[in-house]
């Protein structure tokens, strides 16, 4: 629990005609985190098994169908493959020929729409089509045009017809002037932005528009077929694209073992609980061919947190930033104390905590995955939330318990030194975690001098205030500056000048945990605000009743909305800057088993 899962280096090694038979029991035992082989030595990387090219041709085709129709959902492993992919051959024809004719009824669709594009900005008109053209004696210009061109049509004839609307957003006209004014008028458009509309013979139009129609009746049906495609054989795809990657990620596996002629090596990490049931099933099913050997290398080992399922939660944070390395002390069961402890301190308020609770509750039960293990660390921190609304009497702002354990609003200074001592304390905890992960790395003497000058220093700090506070004899004062020399002396020794350097910054650590106590403080004054308008709203009755309730519901769900977003980051701040920088050096590699 406070460490992750113990892990062992195990090496496999056989004949290589036994390596499939290794390679697919290992699969179905989901327990080796394999290294991957770089090519050293006397070995070669593997080859996949033959069947893999044609099984990573049927994914790329599969895949290919997946994404077409966007399809998405559960899996499940097929039993028998050979039967599933004779069913996908004729899946992929039939596909293949729906999707082909599909995509050439669109190339038509597009086509007939470009030739009509000319033809129905002129139908706007209102204009009929033999009209358009034919005259011996009148020019026909017909058109799209950036403004209004009459008044300069007006300057060079007024024997002129012009009809004009507007298609999608643009003007089209019609404009007809004796043939005489053609080539001026010619001109007059040109320096107004004119684009000529050149329509189709009449037989032409008529005909794309029916084989328009035609298209796209066609294309609904191909659409509808494709629908119905999709429903019959969504579960069957998604089914045999997951059976094929299993398979294929069995058939690839060689590219990460070491292979020489005749033999194989295996090497991989695997939880030292588990190494009996592995040895066992690997020896039964190659009948004692192989050899497994078990390493005393450490270094390089994934890492497998092992908490308790009330703890597992507070691993979201520790996959949001970093998980722990193998030696170092995974701090999920701390966070687990300390998170709530500074949310419910923050927070501190009955009411809100049953709200908060019954909110998180209900929005987890339609999570999965990460969200509902954050949701679970909230729920655990607004229980924490109502235990401390009972410490401070407080529930919506109101204070129900006179006097209170503590009174938030009037004990500023007591509430101040608990938020700071509560920071001793935590920063404290983060330098003896430091002094572990040190001591289970290098020993006793080395953990003494890397991280023992801060603990030294720290009791010599402390040791000092209590002088000053309780009045402790005069040989008090002179031990603690004693061991605070000594400590100084010490960091020098196992940090050098970057220790001392630290000195300030691990003060305004500790000072910094102040915030447990203002971001409580802001909570509860903006509640007693909201109270106290609507006690006045209330008083003086009639429709303000109405609008005090308006403003109760408005203004405790702000304050509860801040009041979960405020101690959620300032509580997270609080871990990951002034206590995980104290001992957590994190970049773990995850335990991820081979089939998993």
């Amino acid at each position: 629990m406070i460490k992750p899962k113990e892990m062992t280096k195990i090496r496999i090694s056989g004949a290589k005609k036994e390596l499939r038979k290794v390679i697919y029991e290992l699969y179905e035992l989901k327990l080796i985190h394999l290294t991957d082989y770089t090519g050293k030595d006397f070995f070669e990387i593997g080859t996949p098994f033959e069947e893999s090219t044609r099984y990573s041709e049927e994914l790329i085709r599969l895949r290919s169908m997946i994404s077409y129709f966007g399809l998405s959902g559960k899996r499940k492993k097929m039993k028998n493959i050979l039967e599933a992919e004779k069913k996908l051959q004729g899946v992929r024809e039939k596909f293949s020929l729906l999707s082909e004719k599909l995509n050439e009824l669109k190339e038509k669709e597009k086509e007939f729409l470009q030739k009509t594009k000319t033809i129905e900005p002129l139908e706007k008109l209102m204009i009929p089509y033999d009209l358009l053209s034919g005259y011996e004696s009148l020019a026909v210009f017909k058109g799209f045009v950036k403004r209004d061109i009459e008044e300069e049509i007006k300057k060079t004839t007024k024997d002129y017809k012009l009809i004009k609307s507007d298609y999608e957003g643009r003007e089209v006209i019609a404009l007809f002037v004796p043939l005489k004014y053609r080539e001026k008028i010619r001109g007059v458009l040109a320096e107004e932005g004119y684009s000529e509309l050149i329509e189709p013979a009449r037989e032409e139009f008529n005909e794309t528009k029916t084989d328009l129609k035609k298209a796209v009746k066609e294309i609904k049906d191909i659409e509808k077929k494709l629908q119905e495609f999709k429903k019959e054989n969504a579960e069957f795809l998604l089914d045999l694209e997951e059976t094929l990657r299993r398979e294929n990620e069995k058939l690839e596996a060689p590219l990460r073992i070491a292979t020489s002629l005749n033999s194989f090596i295996v090497n991989g990490w695997i939880p030292t609980e588990k190494l009996k049931k592995l040895n066992e099933r690997i020896m039964n099913s190659t009948k004692g061919k192989t050899y497994v050997e078990t390493l005393k290398e450490k270094e390089g080992a994934p890492t497998a947190l092992d908490n308790p399922k009330i703890i597992q939660p507070f691993e979201f944070f520790l996959n949001l930033y970093s998980l722990p390395k193998y030696t170092e002390i995974d701090p999920s069961v701390i966070m687990f104390i300390t998170f709530p402890l500074f949310f419910g301190f923050m927070l501190g308020d009955v009411g809100y905590g049953i709200v908060t609770l019954l909110l998180f509750w209900f929005i987890k039960r339609k999570m999965k995955g990460q969200v509902k293990m954050l949701l679970s660390t909230l729920m655990i921190a607004s229980i924490a939330t109502i235990f401390f609304g009972f410490v401070f009497g407080e529930a919506f702002g109101v204070e129900f318990l006179h006097p209170p354990l503590l009174n938030r609003a009037h004990d500023i200074n007591l509430m101040l030194m608990i938020s700071i001592l509560v920071g001793a304390v935590h920063v404290t905890l983060g330098f003896i975690v430091a002094f572990y992960n040190a001591f289970t790395r290098h020993g006793f003497k080395e953990a003494f001098i890397e991280k023992g000058g801060w603990l030294i220093l720290e009791a010599g700090a402390v040791l000092l205030i209590l002088q000053y506070l309780a009045y402790l004899p005069e040989i008090a004062l002179y031990a603690g500056g004693a061991l605070i020399l000594g400590g100084i002396l010490l960091l020098l020794k196992g940090e050098g000048v970057k220790g001392i350097i630290e000195l300030p910054s691990v003060i305004s650590n500790i000072l910094s945990y102040a915030r447990l106590f203002a971001i409580g403080l802001s909570s509860v004054m903006l509640a007693t605000i909201v109270n106290k308008l609507a006690g006045g709203l209330m008083e003086a009755g009639g429709i303000f009743i109405v609008m005090a309730i308006i403003l109760v519901v408005l203004g405790h769900g702000i304050n509860i909305a801040l009041g979960i977003l405020g101690p959620f980051l300032q509580s997270l701040r609080l871990h990951y800057v002034e206590f995980f920088t104290k001992f957590y050096e994190g970049g773990g590699e995850p335990y991820s088993p081979f089939g998993l």
